[in-house]
């Protein structure tokens, strides 16, 4: 009783400790936000830090110019031969902004539009195609799409992953099968579980052309790092000719920091941080309850240990040695071969659980594998054996024979 118990507590405050370490390997992983927060200055998987800079390193001085607010900043409204970049995936633009956008295009310049819903631009642009009987924006659920451009080659594979295990996501596409219009340009789709779907439009609009795009997944950072990703979006931009180029990265008001009060306290010790977590902390407690009833059953009072009550051992093994034996000084050949068959057979029950009582090929080619040895070489031997059990008149030379065989049989067993 003494030792179980030991054992009880042992494990207990192994799986206490256990629990602590996955809890403190649970708060580090939190390190990374995998949430499609799409922040342009961040550097989490899935912002656009690295699209942002890679744009703005792309061209001189001159010729780009990051837009904050469209209420504020119309330097580009005027402008001749630009591109209006903006990603985003809840695609905050009012209808100010909008109205903005549009009247760039029709002065000549392009807008290049990534969100997966631009529901509210569409009805701008192509009112005949929007309406409530028909849906022009439409979602395919997977978890992998393979997009491809206008007279181009497939690009590379686009997914939504969290911490390397790739999740089903929602991925947008256009359903044009009810929308006429000579307006609108299809220039790229994906395929997804063998199905093509649009996901880039180039619609005319004024003296421009207003560009929708619905997989702004491609521009974050955790796939704009892929060579691939990187190649395919500049084929993708390519498609898109312009000389100045306008990113726009609205700001938009933001909640003031807390009071330093408020704040979230910084642990200066591994105590503090386990008493100011609940769930740590109780694990704690257990552990330390665990360990205290653990030392207390040490130093108890030492009982007489019981003994053990041992099971009489199963004798026909040594039964059936000493039988052949006094057969074997009688001269009764036959009689010894099958007792020596019963300890054979049983030995194989026990140790490669095979029964060769009514063997057939199937468990010859079974007992082969078990036994590394030929299925004909075994038939052979059990047929031998057999032979000599029932032959009444076995000499002593058969007899030593078949001895021989099965003392040869014991040690090729493995």
């Amino acid at each position: 009783m003494k030792k179980n118990s030991n054992t009880v507590i042992i494990i207990g405050i192994a799986a206490v400790v256990i629990i602590l370490l996955v809890a403190l390997y649970t708060l580090r992983e939190k390190r990374y936000n995998w949430n499609p927060t799409f922040d342009h200055n961040k550097e989490e998987p899935y912002d656009l830090n690295l699209f942002n800079k890679t744009i703005a390193a792309s061209y001189p001085k001159e010729n780009y110019h990051e837009i904050k607010s469209l209420y504020s900043d119309t330097t580009f409204l005027h402008a001749q031969n630009g591109l209006i970049i903006f990603v985003h995936p809840y695609n905050q633009l009012d209808s100010v902004e909008v109205s903005t956008l549009m009247q760039s295009a029709e002065n000549g310049n392009r807008v290049f539009i990534s969100a997966p819903n631009p529901r509210y631009i569409l009805k701008r642009l192509i009112p005949e195609c929007t309406n409530s009987e028909h849906r022009l924006v439409k979602t395919k659920l997977a978890k992998i799409i393979i997009p491809s451009l206008k007279d181009k080659g497939k690009g590379p594979a686009i997914f939504y992953s969290v911490r390397e295990e790739v999740e089903r996501f929602k991925w947008h596409y256009f359903d044009l099968d009810h929308c006429i219009s000579e307006t609108i340009d299809v220039l790229g789709s994906f395929e997804a579980i063998g199905e093509t779907h649009s996901n880039f439009l180039k619609i005319a609009h004024g003296e421009g052309y207003i560009y929708i795009h619905t997989t702004p997944l491609q521009f974050t950072n955790l796939h704009f790092r892929n060579k691939n990703v990187f190649e395919f979006t500049s084929e993708m931009m390519s498609l898109m000719p312009h000389q100045k180029l306008y990113y726009l990265n609205p700001e938009y008001a933001r909640p003031a920091a807390p009071p330093p009060t408020e704040r979230p306290p910084v642990y200066d010790s591994i105590l503090g941080f386990i008493f100011n977590n609940p769930p740590i902390k109780w694990a704690w407690y257990l552990m330390l309850a665990l360990a205290m009833l653990y030392i207390l059953n040490s130093i108890r009072r030492s009982q007489r240990s019981i003994p053990i009550f041992q099971l009489p051992e199963n004798e026909i093994a040594n039964y059936l040695d000493v039988v052949s034996r006094l057969y074997q000084k009688e001269g009764k050949h036959k009689h010894i071969i099958g007792i020596q068959e019963k300890l054979l057979l049983q030995h194989l029950r026990n140790k490669y659980r095979l029964n060769f009582t009514n063997a057939d090929d199937a468990l010859y080619e079974t007992a082969g594998m078990r036994l590394q040895m030929e299925p004909r070489y075994l038939k052979q031997f059990f047929q031998s054996l057999n032979r000599a059990k029932n032959n009444s008149t076995l000499s002593d030379e058969d007899f030593r024979k078949t001895i021989r065989n099965l003392n040869e049989f014991y040690q090729k067993c493995p």
